[in-house]
């Protein structure tokens, strides 16, 4: 079957496109991208295409490569939008990484602009086996050996790579078949990157053992990827059972329920907990194993764990909960924005002072204002501007937070930025920097409100 009849009938099968739809096609010159450029053009009621080119000035031939496209693109009538990467902005370091940031972003912009929400990439069976041995080797989680999805979002659109069946074989001897002319891009060849040590030196040694080791390695990946979707799919409904609350920043879970309805292999679920839930994508089985001892801890104790992308995972006894804590930039806005606070961790106060809430009873070189008994209902905390109308408990009743800071002798011009700590349920806890709200029961857990100059 010839490689247009093959990539008809994936189309026909996936739905990647419809008929005469506009598509966004990231053409690089290379032999993939200009087979990919021809095949779409031959497809009988194939999509519009619009070529998008990315001229990197990394090498010599790039400003060669731009103007071949030109001329290729007005012979056929083929929209192009060309976007040059400014020298100035090419970093000392990780260049590759910063190239392919630069070059995302223009598709994104682009599907913006143009109107299209989806751009298609002429990667192939070669880069996805290099991928997924490169997860192999440095390690994660399984769902990173499943390598490069054959469509994935990008931005408010989908990036679409159809040719992930397609050997490069294959696409050399179509190239070759239809006298399409390509660039070699002479980096492709040079072992200081890591991808080209995979491609030169270690699939070829693999496929000296089994000529098919490539294809065999797909489609274990392929087998994975089913398997992980079947699981998920399976767990899933038994981690809705147990959400008390979701918001975007917020989950709360029943641990008592979960640890009824989940397999008794935890991680399996956490791993869940963390990409579904959370959609976390640097996960590695690092943080797999420590959220993990924190789930399984015998004590119902507090414990918290820092988590990627601003997320804390709290435990307290059979609560699980996960916040996302607020991006605070700069003093100026930890001291005016509403700011969700965790354990054992300093923050910057009023007055060139640091506020902290410690497990320790004694911290030196801080003051300790009081001691709070805190529950597992009482989190997560937040630290927030005086609100018209506060009050704080004290011995016997309540007082108006203003009578407080008068009676505390708090200047007036300090009064304007004064922050008080509060519970979920918005109980105000203590003034920061002044006074800790009387609590009658102590049958939480105790922890010091610690105050500190600079």
């Amino acid at each position: 079957m010839d490689l247009t009849t093959r990539l008809g009938k994936l189309n026909a099968n996936k739905q990647w496109w419809q008929p005469g739809e506009r598509l966004l096609v990231a053409v690089s010159t290379g032999v993939d991208s200009m087979v990919l450029l021809d095949l779409l053009q031959r497809l009988p009621d194939g999509p519009k295409v619009v070529v998008v080119h990315v001229n990197h000035q990394l090498r010599e031939q790039s400003q060669e490569e731009a103007e071949f496209l030109t001329q290729y693109c007005q012979e056929r009538q083929l929209p192009l939008i060309i976007a040059t990467w400014p020298i100035q902005d090419h970093p000392s370091t990780g260049v590759e990484e910063a190239a392919r940031k630069f070059r995302y972003q223009f598709f994104k912009e682009q599907m913006r602009q143009q109107k299209i929400n989806k751009v298609l990439t002429a990667h192939h069976q070669g880069d996805q086996v290099e991928t997924i041995l490169m997860h192999l080797t440095r390690g994660g989680q399984l769902t990173e050996l499943t390598g490069m999805a054959a469509r994935r979002s990008l931005g408010t659109g989908q990036l679409i790579r159809p040719l992930l069946d397609f050997s490069k074989i294959e696409l050399k001897h179509y190239a070759l078949q239809h006298d399409l002319k390509w660039f070699e891009d002479e980096t492709n060849q040079q072992l200081e990157f890591t991808r080209n040590r995979y491609r030169h030196k270690v699939i070829p040694l693999l496929q000296t053992e089994n000529l098919q080791a490539a294809e065999h390695i797909q489609n274990y990946a392929e087998q994975l990827t089913d398997s992980l979707a079947a699981l998920s799919f399976l767990l899933h409904p038994l981690l809705n059972k147990a959400i008390r609350v979701q918001t975007d920043r917020f989950v709360e879970l029943d641990l008592k329920l979960l640890r009824k309805t989940m397999p008794p292999e935890t991680k399996i679920w956490v791993a869940e907990v963390l990409t579904t839930l959370l959609k976390l994508n640097d996960v590695n089985q690092n943080l797999v194993n420590e959220l993990t001892v924190l789930v399984e801890s015998a004590s119902g104790k507090y414990v918290q764990l820092d988590l990627p992308n601003d997320w804390v995972a709290i435990r307290n006894y059979d609560r699980l909960v996960f916040n996302q804590k607020i991006e605070i930039n700069g003093q100026e806005n930890q001291q005016t924005q509403e700011l969700v606070v965790n354990l054992n961790k300093w923050y910057l106060g009023t007055d060139h002072n640091h506020y902290g809430i410690f497990s320790d009873s004694s911290i030196v070189g801080a003051t300790k204002l009081g001691t709070l008994s805190l529950r597992a209902s009482d989190f997560p905390l937040t630290v927030r501007p005086v609100q018209s109308g506060d009050v704080i408990a004290v011995k016997g009743g309540h007082q108006k937070i203003t009578r407080t800071l008068i009676n505390q002798k708090v200047p007036k011009p300090k009064r304007q930025q004064i922050q008080v700590l509060v519970n979920q349920q918005q109980v105000i806890l203590a003034v920061i920097g002044v006074q800790v709200a009387y609590q009658e029961h102590s049958d939480g857990d105790s922890y010091g409100l610690f105050d500190k100059k600079d």
